[in-house]
């Protein structure tokens, strides 16, 4: 079943074309990432996904429903979670109420406190911290506090902008660990990632983003089979 479907969106900052077309789907228990340069469109692809940004044109549906003119909060309760690039954390509360605030996008009646819990389970190192403030985490662990403040809002889909920005080797084994952790639980996933390796071996589906189209779509398994990829992308002959 496809759950998101972006049909040929166009998204535009003033005079500036960001994104010039763009189509593409999402299917529910999969994963699909966007690569590309800085500048390409990417990022705002996914803000407009998410109704922080307004489409120019094109269309954004939503389990077979147009929701191109939804408010970003209204998306959030539909089953959309996002995490920014700037993660987005309140850095004056604590991680507990960082996270307890995604309860908001839950239907009424719905245990947070049994949400939080989920969420701790892929991030534990969170879970003997709650009452701390976020400002005292580092740059890996405000990005497991971001994605386990969208897992408590219970999502269908995730989606993430540069997940792994500015994040050390081993913290983003990590964080990939635990996202595909999340894929294996059947959490559809769409993201935004400048370390190709990482996002090939990830996802089911890869578009190639530039100049604010889609250049191509490459399969995982036929990329890491390719020798000059997996030469200058994974460092493998």
């Amino acid at each position: 079943m496809t759950l998101l479907e972006i049909s040929d969106l166009h998204v535009s900052y003033g005079p500036i074309d960001a994104v010039k077309g763009v189509s593409l789907s999402v299917e529910r228990g999969g994963v699909v990432a966007i690569v590309g340069p800085n500048g390409a469109g990417k990022s705002s692809t996914l803000l407009a996904v998410q109704g922080l940004v307004r489409a120019r044109s094109g269309s954004v549906r939503w389990r077979g429903t147009d929701i191109t003119g939804w408010a970003p909060e209204r998306r959030a309760r539909a089953g959309i979670s996002f995490v920014p690039e700037s993660r987005g954390v309140f850095r004056t509360l604590s991680i507990g109420e960082n996270l307890r605030l995604a309860g908001c996008a839950l239907a009424p009646g719905a245990d947070v406190s049994e949400r939080v819990h989920l969420a701790l389970r892929h991030f534990p190192a969170l879970a003997d911290r709650l009452s701390e403030r976020a400002a005292v985490l580092s740059g890996g662990e405000c990005q497991q506090l971001a994605i386990g403040r969208a897992l408590v809002a219970a999502p269908e889909l995730l989606v993430l902008d540069e997940p792994s920005l500015g994040l050390a080797p081993v913290v983003l084994d990590e964080l990939f660990a635990a996202l595909a952790a999340l894929r294996g639980e059947g959490l559809t996933i769409l993201l935004v990632e400048q370390n190709v390796a990482r996002a090939v071996k990830l996802a089911d589906h890869l578009f190639s983003m530039r100049g604010g189209v889609i250049e191509r779509v490459r399969e995982p398994a036929e990329l890491l089979r390719n020798p000059s990829f997996r030469a200058k992308h994974l460092g493998m002959g």
